[in-house]
């Protein structure tokens, strides 16, 4: 508006000014991993150039608590970051990433002894490196000879090369170790004879050796 004067005339004059809400994007800040097996953890982060918090979901083959994501399944989890907006900023584009989940790999460590002898027997320690929970099989090999398997329990019968083979087959979240063979040889106990008498004696004399064997 102007008032005028004693010369000009007064003036009304309106215009319309249209306000928008400014655009914002999402940029992922932490490193999304690539190589993802079963039980792996990720922390994620994300900025907007609003500078509003971004917030993370997840689906899929994994589940996500307190901002730690974990693959929790053979598969791909779906990560999505989104930022809602504000009476100033616009919602962004949602912004997506799938991790593909792969299976949990296992190794069987065994400790053994390489020689025994006849008579003894041996309890098995073996066990996989993916837990309690993936119990190791042993069995008795074709070749195996002069011991006998009951229960993980090794007995050495006879004298023999015994050979046993160490299994476990995984699961849908853990591939199947690889196979893990020992081999034990049975060796006789050694033996010696012992006089507890002399070795000599007079003609016509009788002489009891005395002779044990240990």
């Amino acid at each position: 508006t102007q008032s005028g004067n004693n010369k000009w005339k007064s003036t009304t004059s309106q215009r319309s000014v249209h306000v928008t809400q400014t655009s914002q994007t999402i940029s992922v800040t932490s490193q999304t991993p690539t190589s993802v097996v079963v039980g792996d953890t990720y922390t994620p982060s994300a900025t907007s150039t609003s500078k509003l918090a971004v917030a993370v979901s997840v689906s899929g083959s994994c589940t996500m608590s307190s901002g730690v994501i974990t693959f929790n399944g053979v598969g791909t989890c779906t990560i999505s970051y989104d930022q809602a907006g504000n009476n100033k900023y616009l919602a962004a584009s949602t912004l997506t990433e799938t991790v593909s989940v792969g299976q949990l790999s296992q190794v069987i460590t065994v400790s053994a002894p390489s020689t025994v002898t006849v008579g003894d027997t041996l309890t098995l320690d073996a066990t996989s490196s993916a837990g309690a929970s993936y119990p190791v099989a042993a069995t008795l090999d074709a070749t195996s000879t002069g011991c006998s398997l009951t229960s993980g329990v090794v007995s050495f019968d006879s004298a023999g090369t015994c050979v046993i083979d160490l299994t476990q087959n995984g699961d849908a979240t853990t591939t199947a170790a690889a196979p893990v063979q020992i081999t034990i040889v049975a060796v006789q106990l050694d033996q010696s004879v012992s006089y507890a008498n002399g070795d000599a004696t007079t003609v016509g004399g009788v002489l009891n050796l005395g002779a044990s064997v240990t």
